[in-house]
């Protein structure tokens, strides 16, 4: 369809849409009316974000023509888009979600344009997406992912993180499914699916293994997170279970600490994934403990080449989660030399390549029937349980 020169341009007006799970101001969209559009938690900021994991200048927006970007501005915690963190600038899109603290928006986009510019749009394909996704849901169409946990001095495996697949074009990588659920608005629902279809695959698991369960960052201020948890565990009552959650979830230590409390009712124990984006988590570690501590991959990456006052860092951060009575997990380890590095910084636990990729349980099954002929297997996941027996 083509249209004459007469024709009205289309104009783009790029706004930002609150979660519903935000505390932050009313759920009305944002107009990024201005270039830079300043995002910030004190000061004279556009959006202004009162979270201690936000930064002073945190990030900004910027105009440039129709198309609209997102710039860090050096932030301590990151600015994620679709989950993702983003270093310097990169360009939006509408739907995509963007994350300072553990504050989310969706970006937003309103064409001025005729009727039957409209049926061409962008949108149209989403929309259709959303219905794919949701039928995804109702059919309960995910594979569960295992990964080995390993004790990083003996090599034996003392659990598995269950981390989310689906076999469905369009949405087969966690980053896909959740970007979906985002868009959808069902990120709970999709993370809840997520742990049930993971206990239920990894029966077939021996039953001293840990399964590491993910939380996403919006279920911790919900309820409704310690009634599924609580069913989960009525249908698993010899299972050890470990919830792992964001450290950017830890806004509010001391709603953390009665969590964790509600979690040790459980026999659940508790990680904090993604350890070492920031310095300021250190004092709200101390404040609200958990029992197993996820040091981040970019952290872990390439350790054995860091130097040497990176490694000593490393080293007195992982004393001090000890001192606490806290496990500590290397993620990301991809090499012999990682490992080797891990071990001598004084980490309890390694996960990562080097020990396997995340298998769907039928290769895991296959696995451990091969590995059971001629290995022997310890009950370590008993260690971090301790302060609730």
């Amino acid at each position: 369809m083509k249209f004459s020169n007469l024709d009205p341009p289309v104009r783009k007006r790029w706004e930002l849409i609150p979660r519903a799970e935000n505390s932050v101001g009313e759920l009305a969209a944002i107009p990024l009316g201005k270039s830079p559009f300043e995002v910030g938690r004190t000061g004279p900021r556009d959006l202004l974000i009162q979270c201690q994991h936000v930064s002073r200048k945190h990030a900004e927006f910027l105009v440039y023509g129709r198309d609209l970007y997102l710039e860090d501005n050096g932030s301590t915690n990151g600015t994620f888009i679709n989950g993702i963190r983003i270093h310097g600038r990169r360009q939006l899109h509408a739907d995509d979600i963007v994350q300072f603290g553990s504050y989310e928006w969706r970006v937003a986009q309103h064409v001025d344009a005729s009727p039957l510019e409209t049926m061409n749009l962008p949108g149209n394909s989403l929309f259709a997406s959303a219905i794919e996704f949701k039928q995804l849901m109702v059919d309960r169409a995910i594979t569960p992912n295992y990964q080995p946990i390993v004790n990083v001095s003996s090599g034996t495996t003392i659990g598995y993180e269950v981390l989310v697949r689906s076999a469905r074009d369009g949405f087969r990588s966690a980053n896909e499914l959740f970007g979906a659920a985002t868009r959808a608005g069902m990120e709970c629902g999709l993370s809840e699916l997520s742990r049930s279809e993971g206990m239920r695959h990894g029966q077939f698991l021996p039953n001293n293994a840990v399964r590491f369960l993910n939380a996403h960052p919006s279920e911790i201020v919900s309820p409704n997170l310690i009634r599924t948890l609580e069913q989960l565990r009525e249908e698993n009552t010899q299972v050890p279970i470990v919830l792992e959650i964001h450290e950017s979830s830890i806004c509010n230590p001391a709603v953390i600490k009665d969590f964790a409390r509600q979690l040790r009712q459980l026999d659940i124990g508790l990680a904090y994934d993604d350890f070492g984006q920031g310095p300021s988590k250190i004092l709200e570690l101390i404040d609200a403990p958990s029992d197993f501590l996820k040091f981040d991959i970019e952290v872990i990456r390439g350790i054995d080449q860091a130097p040497r006052a990176r490694q000593q860092m490393l080293r007195s951060l992982v004393q001090m989660a000890r001192d606490i009575g806290i496990m500590t997990i290397a993620e990301g380890v991809e090499t012999r030399d990682e490992r080797d590095a891990c071990q001598e910084i004084g980490f309890d636990l390694v996960q990562g390549y080097f020990f396997g990729k995340p298998q769907p349980i039928e290769l895991i099954v296959a696995n451990l029937a091969e590995l059971n002929s001629s290995s022997r297997r310890e009950s370590h996941w008993r260690r971090p349980f301790s302060r609730f027996s």
